[in-house]
């Protein structure tokens, strides 16, 4: 997969092969890039990578994401999420920005919790 210069990048410290397929709940304290199948949620500290052959039936918690996989669930991003052409989304997306390239199926609610927005909207109480 070809990252824009702009992409969330950061040092990838795990990675989870095109081959595997998981069962069960994900976590990891690092950021972590996915080519395989995880069939279970993901809890990482950190930036999550979906590769385009990333398929991931479950919800997903992160710093980060930038994904050209599949994912089927809800996710919930503290940061920013990239949406890369090659990507599928069903789930709802919580996150503070987000970028969705051309091509990108989203199918879902998205929620952008920016902290200027709660600020504003603590000024008018």
């Amino acid at each position: 997969m070809i990252m824009k210069k702009n992409s969330l990048q950061s040092p990838i410290t795990c990675m989870i092969g095109s081959s595997a397929v998981l069962e069960g709940t994900f976590r990891a304290k690092e950021a972590t890039r996915i080519e395989g199948t995880i069939n279970g949620d993901i809890i990482i500290e950190g930036v999550l990578t979906l590769g385009d052959k990333a398929v991931v039936n479950g919800n997903i918690i992160s710093t980060g994401l930038v994904t050209a996989g599949k994912v089927v669930g809800n996710i919930k991003v503290a940061n920013n999420i990239e949406i890369l052409g090659s990507a599928s989304i069903k789930g709802d997306i919580e996150c503070a920005t987000m970028v969705m390239d051309e091509n990108a199926y989203f199918e879902g609610t998205c929620k952008m919790n920016r902290s200027e927005n709660k600020d504003t909207e603590k000024k008018k109480a």
